[in-house]
């Protein structure tokens, strides 16, 4: 019938366009716009990986001058740390320093405040503060 009229007629004729080679078009414009998109993020905002160098490097916090079986108050805390009489409460609070509380003042053991330095300041490079007029008690 026409078979062998159309046969070669469509053989010879290349499509213009498919379907396939749009959707590859597609992909690479889509590549091309996320690739961009992530170089703006990394120029915003180094990769984390890059902090742990940093703590690798950090200087260990000298405690020599904290006495191990003296007790300090809530005021000797919060000037060791440098930080505000709530953010002590909240450290109490979330059990990261144990203290006693006699009526309303707030008594940190010296062993404690040296764990607490070694367990979560000296990893998180907290200023600490050394204090030399503690009160005797």
């Amino acid at each position: 019938m026409h078979t062998g009229i159309l046969t070669p007629f469509i053989v010879g004729m290349q499509p213009q366009h498919t379907a396939d080679d749009s959707m590859r078009d597609l992909l690479e414009d889509i590549n091309e716009k996320l690739q961009i998109l992530i170089e703006i993020q990394q120029a915003r905002q180094p990769p984390f990986h890059s902090q742990p160098e940093v703590r690798a490097e950090r200087d260990e916090i000298d405690i020599s001058w904290i006495d191990p079986h003296r007790w300090y108050d809530n005021g000797h805390f919060c000037r060791i740390f440098d930080i505000a009489k709530i953010t002590a409460q909240k450290w109490r609070s979330k059990g990261l320093i144990s203290y006693i509380k006699l009526g309303r003042n707030v008594r940190y053991p010296g062993h404690e405040i040296i764990r607490f330095i070694n367990v979560y300041a000296s990893p998180r490079n907290y200023a600490v503060i050394k204090i030399t007029e503690v009160d005797e008690e």
